[in-house]
């Protein structure tokens, strides 16, 4: 990886820290633990566009937040090593999820999903302007 990639800028630190106040309300919580350099857990198993109009990360990005490339020219994961990852980290994270959200819905009638971010307030690849500080949104 790059010196940039290396830096981990784009990484959600202490997203743990930031929401605990949640598991002491009795909320339910899964960790995304790899960097969003080797896998982007918020990205479609098939790459497709998580913002339609902005420039994206692929599900295994190769660029930063900033456009500047996380691999050495020739040194890009292939076809292949995405597979591997997407196995390895993207599957079992996915299916955690569904399956947490299946024992809450069955305990409960109901379960929403909080996804919790650290992302710095300005990202101009995704958004013009500064990013609210709360989003909702209805995964569609």
């Amino acid at each position: 990886m790059t010196s940039v990639a290396l830096a981990t800028p784009d990484t959600d630190w202490h997203v743990g820290r930031l929401y605990e106040f949640a598991l002491d309300l009795g909320a339910s919580a899964i960790a995304a633990t790899p960097s969003p350099y080797v896998i982007d857990l918020n990205r479609a198993p098939d790459g497709a566009a998580l913002y339609g109009t902005a420039s994206n990360t692929e599900l295994v990005p190769l660029t930063s937040f900033d456009m500047e490339p996380l691999y050495r020219q020739g040194m890009e994961p292939d076809t292949a090593e995405i597979s591997v990852r997407k196995d390895r980290f993207w599957s079992p994270y996915h299916r955690k999820l569904q399956d947490e959200l299946n024992r809450l819905r069955n305990a409960h009638g109901i379960a929403i999903l909080f996804e919790g971010h650290s992302i710095r307030s300005v990202v101009l690849r995704y958004f013009d302007g500064t990013i609210r500080n709360l989003n909702l949104g209805s995964a569609g």
